[in-house]
């Protein structure tokens, strides 16, 4: 099975426009085509329906946008010589294979025309919608002329204000299908959204889920969601920062505290969304699935520090590949089995790495106990890397999984202790969920299995026990393992510790507070993880012989959320 990080080719803007001399280049320029769901780049599919997705060359279908400029109208041509003032007018103008410049500004959507506020499940949320679809071979594009690739993943040490397109004071809602976005930043909570449509695309973009305002008031105690995809298919969002400011209990005053719910991603009757090589950080819930979703792929992504939830896009037929995640407040990526849901719980696990969290497949299903939600889910060549302790184990499931999953040349690096002894701490346990108490609950029966233990159980047999697996092992990342889980922000002072990875917002911050992982989890020489995956993978290119365990193959390029040039905000 081939894994790569970088299987797209980004192609240069070749739009034409209305003659103007005059006029200068854009910053950043458009980038082409990029490959569908797992496809290969080269102006392939549209999140993998089929199409082209190569901005058009046709001059005859370029529009101009820019707030800024002293002649722009929203009555007139949209050309580059006398601009829309409004993202809301471009929207509903631009047909199938149509695009939009869109310069530099503040864009906002609540002093546009064309919006609505009561569209459900959107009441009262501001909302400015296309009119027109676009088709597999013939997308529109809003093309912000942004340095927006430019910045992300790169902290606050990389902003560049002046050359970002910002969308505030309402949501950016694509209920049409076919449409591309690429190099915006939205900042104020009202987000970006995709409703009843297909091939919705999201890239080299940011969106800042603030559920409050300068004063330090919350504007929704709810937060909303940064990005929420409802009944919307064949999405893909790729390259892109998603985040919110609230890691953790926000204080209003200094007696005063209330939670924040700024959910980061949602994924809502949606199928075959694929979110990659992108940055989610923050907030309540990091990514949500709600109704009934399948076929979601997860690939290249650093996903990290929510207040509870971290979760996963679907539960069926999902493809986790080659993620980095990091602690959450409460729960890790986990595969949920209900029997309120459709679905069932099944897919493959392959090539990722947790720091601080283990895998987790549990069951929910209060009415019938004895309810069975899923089928084949494959554990293949992940890392769990796992604070020490009698009770931390690396892999977590409920006993109804047992005939479901099938799990191999893994590894669980346990912490070790302050005298570098060996921390205790097991490979797999059980837990189920108390009806009563409305909490997980461990198995008491059976302390948590040593990697020795679990291979030889049968009370709960597996499809595969790890024959191959290892565990109390230590990765040798280029960063030490007691120093994992370090973060950086530009401006300390707005930060209160809650303990190692979980800082929350004082409200004298401002935003955006973007932030970003220190760590290096690159293979150092001699590491056990090099080259001892399942040896039916194919290596990416640049490693090995044979594949390596964890999201980082030894001597390959790192995934672009780690990799240098994402931190630095060097041109994508």
């Amino acid at each position: 099975m081939q894994n790569s990080w970088f299987g797209l080719l980004f192609l240069t803007c070749a739009c034409g426009g209305d003659p103007d001399p005059a006029s200068p280049p854009a910053r950043v320029g458009g980038s082409g085509g990029l490959a569908g769901a797992g496809g290969a780049g080269g102006g392939g599919a549209l999140a993998g329906a089929g199409g082209s997705l190569s901005p058009p060359p046709d001059p005859e279908h370029s529009y101009y946008v820019d707030v800024a400029s002293s002649s722009c109208s929203d009555d007139g041509p949209g050309t580059k010589l006398q601009p829309f003032c409004t993202l809301n007018q471009a929207l509903v103008v631009l047909v199938a294979g149509d695009i939009a410049h869109v310069a530099p500004g503040t864009y906002d959507i609540a002093s546009g025309p064309h919006t609505d506020n009561a569209l459900a499940p959107f009441e009262g949320q501001v909302v400015a919608r296309p009119a027109h679809d676009g088709s597999a071979e013939a997308p529109i594009w809003l093309l912000a002329d942004s340095s927006a690739s430019q910045i992300i993943g790169a902290g606050n040490e990389v902003n560049d204000d002046d050359g970002q397109v910002f969308i505030t004071n309402g949501m950016l809602l694509i209920d049409r299908n076919y449409w591309v976005l690429d190099g915006f930043y939205s900042r104020d909570g009202g987000g970006i959204g995709a409703r009843d449509n297909q091939g919705f695309v999201l890239r080299n973009s940011l969106v800042f889920v603030d559920p409050r305002t300068d004063s330090g008031l919350v504007t929704s105690p709810r937060g909303g969601s940064g990005l929420l995809l409802y009944r919307s298919h064949s999405a893909l969002i790729e390259r892109s920062e998603i985040w919110s400011i609230n890691l953790d209990a926000y204080r209003l005053n200094e007696n005063e505290q209330t939670e924040t719910r700024a959910t980061l991603v949602t994924v809502y009757d949606s199928n075959d969304v694929t979110l990659r090589d992108s940055l989610v950080y923050g907030g309540r819930n990091n990514l949500q699935s709600a109704g009934d979703s399948s076929g979601c792929v997860m690939e290249g992504n650093l996903v990290m520090h929510g207040q509870e939830h971290l979760g996963m896009l679907c539960n069926e037929n999902f493809q986790m590949r080659r993620n980095v995640f990091y602690p959450t407040g409460q729960q890790a990526p986990y595969i949920n089995a209900s029997c309120s849901s459709a679905t069932r719980a099944s897919g493959v696990f392959e090539n990722n790495t947790n720091i601080g969290l283990p895998i987790w497949a549990q069951t929910h299903c209060p009415s019938d106990p004895s309810f069975d939600g899923a089928d084949h889910i494959l554990y293949r060549n992940n890392l769990v890397q796992r604070g020490g302790g009698p009770s931390a184990s690396c892999f977590y499931s409920g006993p109804e999984f047992s005939d479901a999953i099938d799990s191999d040349y893994n590894a669980c690096a346990i912490w070790k202790n302050s005298d570098s002894s060996v921390a205790a701490g097991g490979f797999w346990a059980f837990w189920s969920y108390d009806d009563a108490t409305l909490q997980w609950i461990a198995d008491h029966t059976k302390s948590p299995y040593s990697l020795a233990e679990w291979q030889q159980q049968a009370d709960k047999p597996f499809l595969v026990q790890d024959p191959h697996s290892l565990h109390h092992i230590d990765p040798l990342f280029g960063t030490p393992h007691a120093k994992l889980g370090q973060l950086e922000n530009a401006d300390y002072a707005c930060v209160q510790s809650l303990g190692p990875g979980f800082p929350k917002a004082r409200s004298n911050c401002k935003p955006p507070f973007r932030m970003r992982v220190l760590d290096d989890l690159s293979l150092t020489p001699g590491s056990p993880l090099i080259d001892a995956g399942d040896p039916t993978y194919s290596p990416p290119a640049g490693g090995g012989a044979r594949v390596d365990i964890g999201a980082v193959e030894y001597g390959a390029p790192p995934p672009f959320v780690l990799a240098p040039q994402g931190k630095k905000g060097a041109s994508q």
